[in-house]
């Protein structure tokens, strides 16, 4: 069976896929089928750590990293580029399965859409793109859609035409690019000249009005007296360069009327033809030269409208934009009519993906996806839960750690408790009991081996780090419970920089740093870490994206010093091994303080006995100590019955 024919064997229907066929080579569309299995790296160097987390990946014996097609926009135009075409017009069409881990939703689905590349006319092909993803629409009877298009280019040619220093064109294109509230970013920016005060107070001020030659001699010397040698990937000139934007920052922030132009200019929102009037307002009266930018947008209005789409319903803003940073003008989506954040068709311009992928010289692309499990209303709710087959009814198991100061920490926990742990076999026996409480079967593993067996459901209580809780269980607070903080295993996952970087103090200069650097030097900036999880969460948490996880097999803090990774994510206790290897923690750059916790699987057997026997665990628990946690609040033995009763215990 051909992969198109597979792909519609699994819509259940053949007629959506030939009518939507159809109308792609009646356009003029070439159906193509590219591999499934791809290389990894343009994905990653591409959407960064966000698609990581969702791609299915595999290593070939020569090292290359491999996936799944998460998307079919990049293999086809990887096609287009490696095919004797490659620079001249060209377009295809395309309806196949794509792979991503989607939580509880099926991990393959499917894709069909268009890319089309080389074309010079780039109004009259953004107008096709839009007309035919609404034929795509009517191909599964669906005509009454909602139309939002925005353009990417405007809020480019407004930002070079105010003429700001390239730290705030940086930081404002990066922000609409990432789809966050530029409002708000701008006041925040308007109020940046309070930066917090820090050790190099002093030189940024010294700085503010200097050139770039003062600046670098300035860090150099620096660098010299601190001794310091390893700069974890950037060089000298870059760390003054940024100093040297620090100091403009110090000097004052985004400028007023630039500000109050942006945000009228983000305020434009309507049907395209009172948008174009107002842009021209705009540009009048801030005195801007924004005239082809304007007349490029008016152009394609005019094609669509030449193609029938009623330009009166189509929704526009300025503010518009779907979040990825290779999009270069025209982008839009298409909505069912009261539907909220979901597209059925999403689509654009996208000139800067070719050379991105190797292109030798620009290739102007525009196409759009259609998602189909949305359009076919195939998507099903998934039972929740997880399989059963492990847990254990009976007894009662409660894991700690097999060996060390963990398991000394935690049979002394206990011990206070009035809980007494013993190993019938002795030292080497992996197995155990509590004495007084005959159905209660102690199971000695390795941290590790504990959190795996609590997201199994395989024991019912166990002592491991918060660290391998949040690290290793996917959607950790659906699937156990935290009940206590046990006062020992204390340590923090955290960020470290080269001390080098005398630039770089939060979270927010990392940011800026990693833009600048992959502008600069064509890459993302790695991060050397075990904790790949925790380090996605932080990051997309505070909006960091131009990075790459390098995992660490061995001693994490040497990375930089190795040229492994520019910066590293790792756990620390007092931070001596940090700054011997010549790293610094960010001021607000801990993920997690973590500690040794007694923690519930929610996916145990919660029989009536199994509450029972953790009911006067947690009952001796309650009285240890000051320490613990479950004496405020509900009992946990709520929670846990509230979870066996949705399962009909």
């Amino acid at each position: 069976m051909t992969v198109n024919a597979a792909a519609r064997s699994a819509a259940g229907s053949a007629e959506w896929a030939d009518a939507l066929l159809l109308s792609f080579a009646q356009a003029g569309y070439v159906h193509t089928e590219p591999d499934i299995l791809q290389p990894a790296e343009p994905f990653l160097d591409l959407s960064g750590e966000d698609i990581r987390k969702s791609l299915y990946l595999t290593t070939d014996p020569g090292g290359e990293e491999l996936c799944l097609r998460p998307d079919l926009t990049i293999p086809v135009a990887r096609d287009y580029l490696a095919s004797s075409r490659a620079g001249e017009p060209a377009g295809f069409s395309y309806l196949g399965p794509v792979f991503r881990y989607r939580g509880g939703r099926p991990s393959e689905f499917l894709q069909a859409g268009i890319e089309s590349f080389g074309r010079q006319d780039r109004a009259a092909a953004d107008a096709e793109m839009l007309a035919l993803a609404l034929q795509a629409t009517a191909a599964f009877g669906l005509t009454d859609v909602e139309i939002r298009t925005g353009d990417v280019a405007l809020f480019n040619a407004l930002i070079d035409a105010l003429g700001l220093y390239p730290v705030w064109r940086r930081r404002l294109v990066k922000d609409f690019n990432r789809k966050v509230s530029l409002i708000d970013d701008i006041e925040r920016l308007t109020l940046s000249s309070a930066l917090g005060r820090n050790e190099y107070e002093g030189v940024l001020a010294a700085l503010a009005g200097s050139d770039r030659k003062a600046a670098l001699a300035l860090v150099t010397d620096l660098m010299s007296i601190a001794g310091t040698t390893n700069v974890g990937g950037r060089t000298v000139a870059e760390i003054a360069d940024r100093f040297l934007e620090q100091s403009t920052l110090k000097a004052g922030a985004l400028p007023r009327d630039a500000v109050t132009v942006i945000k009228r200019f983000l305020s434009i929102a309507g049907d395209p033809d009172q948008s174009i009037s107002q842009l021209r307002s705009l540009a009048e009266d801030a005195k801007l030269q924004l005239s082809a930018a304007i007349d490029a947008f008016e152009s394609r209005v005019g094609f669509m409208a030449a193609r029938g789409i009623d330009t009166r319903r189509t929704l526009f803003s300025t503010s518009f934009g779907r979040g990825l940073d290779y999009y270069t003008g025209f982008e839009f989506e298409l909505h069912a009519r009261g539907n909220g954040s979901e597209p059925l068709v999403a689509g654009g311009r996208y000139d800067g993906l070719m050379t991105q992928l190797g292109a030798a010289e620009p290739i102007p692309a525009v196409g759009f996806s259609v998602w189909i499990e949305t359009l076919t209303q195939l998507a099903k709710t998934l039972a929740r839960g997880h399989g059963r087959s492990h847990r254990m009814s009976a007894p009662f198991v409660l894991a700690v750690p097999s060996k060390g100061r963990l398991q000394e920490n935690a049979e002394a926990f206990f011990a206070r408790a009035g809980l007494s742990l013993s190993k019938q076999g002795g030292v080497r026996d992996y197995r155990g009991t509590i004495t007084g409480l005959d159905h209660v079967e102690i199971a000695y593993l390795s941290a590790s081996e504990i959190t795996s067996q609590l997201a199994r459901g395989a024991v019912h209580l166990g002592v491991t780090g918060e660290d391998l809780v949040r690290e290793s269980i996917a959607d950790a607070d659906s699937r156990v419970l935290l009940i206590d903080t046990l006062g020992f295993g204390s340590a923090n996952v955290v960020v470290a920089v080269p001390q080098a970087w005398i630039d770089v103090r939060t979270v927010a200069d990392l940011d800026d740093v990693a833009a600048g650097f992959r502008e600069q030097h064509n890459r993302r900036m790695r991060v050397a870490t075990k904790y790949i999880n925790l380090t996605r969460g932080f990051f997309s948490t505070h909006g960091v994206v131009d990075y790459r996880i390098v995992e660490s097999a061995g001693a994490t803090e040497g990375a930089p010093a190795t040229g492994a990774a520019e910066l590293i994510v790792d756990i620390t206790t007092t931070g001596a091994t940090l700054a011997a290897n010549g790293l610094k923690v960010l001021d607000d750059g801990v993920i997690l303080r973590s500690q040794a916790n007694l923690v519930a699987s929610k996916e145990a057997d919660w029989s009536l006995e199994a509450r029972e026997s953790a009911r006067v665990i947690l009952d001796h628990n309650r009285r240890a100590g000051p320490r613990q946690q479950i004496s405020r609040g509900p009992h946990p033995l709520c929670r846990l019955q509230r979870r066996a009763a949705q399962r009909g215990a």
